[in-house]
């Protein structure tokens, strides 16, 4: 049997057995990804490799953070006097 040892929530080593290992990906949605700290961010969860499926959205399909999720979105921008933030909620809810 398989053996890998990992972390638990409390920062102590333990082993886990490959049967125990079934973790299903979690769903994390990151926002702003064009700015540098929204990066930044992406960037941590991918290095922690942790079964994870990245969303990204922000509001211009030129940010570079875009590009770096498993998929993305555009999304109003959440001040837009076109749109407004009730524009926003509804599309943050169907993604």
């Amino acid at each position: 049997m398989y053996r890998q040892k990992a972390i638990d929530w409390k920062g102590e080593a333990v082993w886990i057995s490959n049967s125990e290992n079934r973790m299903e990906k979690k769903n994390v949605l990151v926002l702003g990804v064009g700015g540098n700290v929204s990066q930044g961010i992406i960037k941590a969860l991918r290095f922690s490799q942790l079964p994870l499926k990245i969303y990204g959205a922000c509001i211009s399909e030129m940010s570079t953070g875009l590009y770096m999720c498993d998929e993305s979105y555009i999304l109003p921008g959440v001040l837009s006097l076109y749109h407004g933030l009730s524009h926003f909620v509804i599309r943050m809810i169907s993604v």
